[in-house]
């Protein structure tokens, strides 16, 4: 698809009340079926205001479709309903998710015209354009607060992600919703060093993973957990994404006055690994990396790995029984690696392996393995 025309967030805004006040809530489900059934081929954008698409029938009839994106009353379909068809609806559904927008919100568009339709009967002066110039005033303080990212905390980024990705909802934890929430997020980034772009980057998906782990990651059992299949796919590609931004060199050398962000990255993975499903494994995971990739390699003291067993050696009383124990142990035992003591980490492994918790398998294999690389023990 020709990406050369997009859609800010203003004109954004202004398709989604238009849908929502052209189209009836039928129509709308409809044309999102024909969308994920995968019946429109290919969009072409024949200039910012025109979209043009071709989708297959029921009676395998081929529909040519044109939408007029700046009068809707104007698009065209040659199947016989006059206008505001289904066809209309699933072109347009599929030219917004090429967009990096959420197709929910066009799904969603009539009950969200309806919503403010009853709220303008009721205040009485409330009109289309306030609506409007309400959603510009949010996304422009939005922008202006991304600004101040080069100087935010991690912490204060996550809030920012956060509303970011509110207009989006969280109706489908799916590829779709992971896809859409980045796209959010990756639109307020502002300039950036490279070591903050790297964290900025590496952050935006570790929300979005937590986005689509949370419920699983929070339900206070470490008991196998059961993820469903689109919610597994979305986190797993993810997972790749987080281990594929780890595996590029962090030039922190070069902005040493980066290190307070890396200590709050650590204090966020541990947080999270410690409390992980015991089937779930992805913060843990993505902690050891961070360690082994990135930190290791760059650090000159040992003074972090001594605070870092401080931390995780307090977890177990802060914790109590919603300490996840294996990568607890695992934590412990990769940071006595570091310090070339390998007494205690070796009491730790058969600690785990006495509790039988140590899983067999790729896991644990490839994580001695890249231990003992990375610590220069092998």
């Amino acid at each position: 698809m020709n990406l050369k025309y997009t859609l800010d967030d203003t004109q954004w805004q202004i398709l989604i009340q238009k849908v929502g006040e052209s189209f009836n809530d039928l129509t709308i489900k409809r044309g999102f079926q024909y969308y994920k059934q995968e019946r429109v081929q290919p969009v072409k954008i024949s200039n910012p205001e025109q979209i043009e698409g071709l989708v297959e029938g029921n009676d395998e009839d081929k529909y040519r479709v044109t939408l007029n994106l700046d009068s809707l009353s104007e698009s065209r379909c040659t199947c016989p309903v006059p206008n505001y068809c289904k066809h209309m609806i699933a072109v347009l559904l599929n030219y917004v998710s090429q967009q990096g927008r959420s197709v929910h919100a066009i799904v969603n568009a009539n009950s969200t015209a309806m919503f403010k339709q009853t709220t303008i009967s009721s205040t009485h002066h409330a009109t289309s354009s306030q609506i409007i110039d309400h959603n510009m005033e949010a996304q422009a303080k939005l922008r202006e607060q991304a600004s101040r990212i080069p100087s935010m905390s991690i912490k204060e980024w996550h809030e920012l992600f956060k509303q970011s990705v509110s207009p989006i909802g969280f109706n489908s934890p799916n590829a779709g919703f992971a896809k859409n929430a980045l796209a959010s997020i990756n639109n307020l980034q502002p300039q950036l060093s490279p070591v903050v772009e790297q964290l900025f980057k590496l952050h935006a998906r570790l929300f979005v993973l937590e986005r689509l782990v949370h419920p699983l990651q929070n339900s206070g059992t470490h008991k196998d957990i059961f993820i469903g299949y689109h919610t597994q796919v979305a986190a797993d590609d993810m997972h790749e994404e987080v281990q594929r931004i780890l595996r590029s060199t962090l030039m922190i050398p070069a902005e040493p006055e980066q290190w307070p962000r890396m200590r709050e990255t650590i204090n966020y993975l541990r947080s999270h690994m410690l409390v992980e499903s015991k089937n779930l494994r992805y913060f843990s995971e993505i902690y050891d990396q961070l360690w082994l990739q990135w930190i290791h390699p760059n650090l000159q003291d040992e003074t972090l790995y001594t605070t870092e067993l401080e931390h995780l050696k307090s977890a177990q009383s802060e914790l109590g029984t919603t300490l996840s124990k294996l990568p607890w142990l695992l934590a412990q035992c990769q940071m006595y690696f570091y310090l070339a003591q390998d007494g205690p980490a070796w009491e730790l492994l058969q600690q785990a392996n006495k509790g039988a918790i140590i899983p067999p398998g790729d896991y644990f294999i490839s994580y001695m393995s890249c231990l003992q690389l990375n610590s220069g023990l092998g």
